[in-house]
């Protein structure tokens, strides 16, 4: 039996394997043709529309998955979940045996009922290990075990405060440490093209997994509500904004809103009373004071 994560060598090891079970998956938050993409954005006017969530399953390689694992298709299951940050809840939706799901699947409108809230939620796509077998236990394969994820995630569309972010495991055979709290992911573009998107096709940021209880129980002290998110908000937004200022050669139009680039000077130049020529040189000064001072007002870190 192979180790469950491989040996960290191999381009073909078997996460990566793992990894790619779910990924021709695909999903939907409206009656609209289904995709793989991994985030939609809503636009205004479907704010306040209750999500009616279409999945479409297609798991790749499991008689290989199988095999490498020495597992049997009755030991694995596909589990459906939904997640809503803002009101901190969880919630599984359905589960099947690995190889007996259906083609394409729709919870009851009545299942997601106390998880709308208008402002987005996040669906997860796991396949876990359902067997209770000592072998399979010692080799880190007892029940519960989860092999991979897929996370598709409605939100509301983002201005240059409001990044877009999710959690990720860091460490292993990731980029990221495990000692890094969070990390930004930016496309892969030229700077222009980069900062001339939205900041929801411009970057993610991503957060590292193991941190999640914590802050979640620091942010549920009534004295503290918020106030750890806002200040971790506000670090990350000096960061996407001072690249945004060094990285941009040209002032953006002043009627440019919909751009990262636009957002950052439209913001900065209203909390400042600075032109846009002027604003590019908060990044010139040391610890970027002005900068950050602005960033927490607009936050609203403090008061």
């Amino acid at each position: 039996m192979l180790p469950p994560f491989g040996d960290g060598l191999n381009p073909n090891r078997l996460s990566n394997r793992l990894d790619g079970l779910l990924e021709s998956c695909r999903f939907c938050p409206f009656s609209r043709e289904p995709t793989t993409e991994p985030s939609y954005y809503l636009e205004s006017a479907e704010m306040e529309r209750l999500l009616e969530p279409l999945f479409v399953f297609t798991v790749d390689g499991v008689d290989e998955v199988l095999n490498n694992l020495a597992l049997t298709e009755s030991q694995l299951e596909l589990v459906v979940s939904a997640r809503n940050w803002r009101l901190k809840r969880y919630k599984p939706l359905e589960r099947w045996n690995l190889t007996e799901h259906p083609e394409q699947w729709s919870p009851a409108p009545e299942a997601l009922d106390e998880m709308q809230t208008g402002g987005g939620m996040e669906f997860i796509l796991a396949v876990r290990v359902v067997a209770d077998d000592p072998i399979l236990a010692k080799h880190g394969l007892g029940p519960g075990k989860v092999l991979c994820r897929r996370q598709f995630t409605v939100r509301p569309r983002v201005d240059a405060v409001a990044f877009p972010f999710s959690w990720r495991e860091f460490g292993g055979d990731t980029d990221y440490p495990p000692e890094l709290l969070w990390a930004i992911k930016w496309e892969d573009t030229t700077d222009d093209e980069r900062y001339s998107r939205p900041i929801s096709e411009s970057l993610t940021v991503y957060m590292n997994k193991a941190a999640e209880e914590g802050l979640n129980t620091l942010n549920a002290v009534p004295a503290q509500r918020d106030l750890v998110w806002k200040m971790l908000a506000a670090e990350i937004v000096v960061q996407i904004w001072s690249e945004v200022l060094r990285g941009t050669t040209e002032d953006p139009e002043p009627s440019d809103t919909e751009t990262l680039a636009g957002q950052v000077y439209d913001r900065l130049a209203k909390a400042s009373g600075r032109s846009y020529g002027d604003i590019r040189e908060m990044v010139n000064e040391e610890g970027l004071l002005e900068l950050r001072s602005h960033v927490a007002q607009i936050i609203g870190v403090v008061g």
